[in-house]
């Protein structure tokens, strides 16, 4: 029969710790990827507030 308290290495607070360590990885990257999305957010619009607006002043040209 299988005993567990016999077991020479428990593998389990390796892979806790592992665990741990990805997690803490992960939430040092959070803040700057929030940052990043915050400016890509406020690029995006500024490039689609400049397209609209051209075509809208050329349309007035034009038309």
């Amino acid at each position: 029969m299988y005993d567990r308290g016999k077991m020479a290495c428990d593998p389990a607070p390796r892979i806790v710790a592992e665990v741990e360590r990805r997690l803490s990885v992960v939430k040092e990257m959070e803040w700057p990827v929030s940052l990043h999305l915050q400016s890509a957010t406020r690029l995006l619009r500024s490039i689609l507030h400049r397209a609209f607006s051209c075509n809208a002043v050329i349309d007035r040209q034009t038309g």
